[in-house]
């Protein structure tokens, strides 16, 4: 019996307490405590000012709530040229903020210049791409569960200098220089750094290179691995050309000089074998020839001799082969048709066929 009313007195209270105004604030955190109906209870103001009679986890919480979170040990250490940790204790539990400024006094209106929602003891933040030998004013402070809002004292400290031994002064090391996919007017060149850089190639036809007479291709993007494709170059020339690659810093390194040679314009004419007519009837034929290279396709028809191969085409086909089949529809019966049929390689050469007769079939 006696445990039975220990533990409705401690219910009651507390959710007493949660229904008092003098409580209010804390109904959120233990709503799920409150049954429906529960608006009033006598006397549970007197406990709440006098602390005697409610549950020890619930005065705590009062107490601690009700803290102003008081700032101590508020230290600035390991200031560099860019660098400073900002450290502090609270004696309740609270998030970090902080404000900075290079002029005094330093408003707290303002957003805070860092914030950390976790709740500690101990608080440490570090702020970074700070201003070499320049004075810095900081003031921090510390939130609870109340929401009320501890300000430390403002305090200053400088930066230092920059260290020239910190700076980088390396330059990127260049390597793996691959020259690739050589074409007649065209070349792709492709290399690495050690570290992220920007590049740029410069390029011309003699060696030394004479920069009035080369150009250049640059790359703006800072990465490690590099590429670039370089078209519109002359066919069968030799060129020259050095690799650039430059650091955040500034530091410029380049490469030895490479080269290489573009390739000769195919010359060899191919050859055309046909064409044939086959499969004629009296309203289409089919048309087919061989080609000593890879090559597209294209027919002149006309029912008069010569034909006329400047004008468009009655067939097009951009395939590359060496063996063309193509049919022809809508022919006359009993009609004598004339054909031309030409070719093109991947180079450019184009071949035209002699002149072809047939006759269509009588209906």
């Amino acid at each position: 019996m006696k445990k039975i009313f220990s533990t409705f007195t401690i219910a009651f209270v507390a959710l007493a307490l949660l229904v008092s105004p003098a409580y209010a604030k804390w109904q959120d955190d233990v709503a799920f405590l409150l049954p429906q109906g529960i608006m009033h209870a006598p006397g549970i103001e007197k406990r709440i000012e006098t602390g005697k009679g409610l549950p020890s986890g619930i005065m705590k919480k009062i107490e601690n709530d009700a803290v102003v979170p008081t700032i101590s040990n508020f230290l600035v250490t390991d200031v560099n040229s860019s660098t400073a940790v900002i450290s502090w204790n609270t004696n309740v539990k609270s998030n970090s903020l902080l404000f900075l400024d290079i002029e005094t006094p330093v408003s707290t209106d303002e957003d805070e210049h860092a914030f950390n929602e976790e709740f500690t003891h101990r608080h440490m933040i570090k702020l970074t791409d700070l201003e070499p030998e320049t004075t810095y004013f900081v003031v921090v402070g510390s939130e609870g569960t109340s929401e009320n809002i501890g300000l430390s004292e403002e305090i200053s400290f400088t930066t230092d200098p920059v260290n020239m031994e910190d700076e980088d002064t390396e330059p990127p090391v260049i390597d793996n220089i691959q020259v690739s996919q050589v074409t007649e007017n065209s070349v792709h060149i492709s290399w690495g750094t050690n570290e992220e850089a920007t590049g740029y190639i410069v390029m011309g036809t003699s060696t030394p290179i004479v920069e009035s007479e080369s150009h250049t291709y640059q790359l703006q993007t800072l990465q490690t691995e590099q590429e670039i494709d370089i078209s519109e170059l002359e066919e069968d020339t030799q060129y020259f050309f050095v690799v650039f690659s430059s650091d955040v810093s500034g530091n410029v390194s380049n490469s030895q000089t490479y080269s290489f040679t573009t390739q000769e314009v195919d010359p060899v004419t191919e050859t055309i074998f046909g064409p044939f007519i086959i499969n004629v009837n009296t309203n289409s034929a089919k048309i087919v020839w061989f080609t000593t290279e890879r090559s597209d396709a294209k027919i002149w028809l006309s029912s008069q001799s010569p034909v006329l191969t400047d004008t468009d085409p009655i067939l097009e086909s951009e395939e590359s082969s060496l063996l063309h089949l193509h049919s022809i529809e809508n022919l006359m019966a009993n009609t004598t048709y004339y054909v031309v049929v030409s070719s093109s390689d991947a180079s450019g050469n184009v071949t035209t066929s002699t002149e072809k007769m047939f006759v269509t079939d009588s209906e």
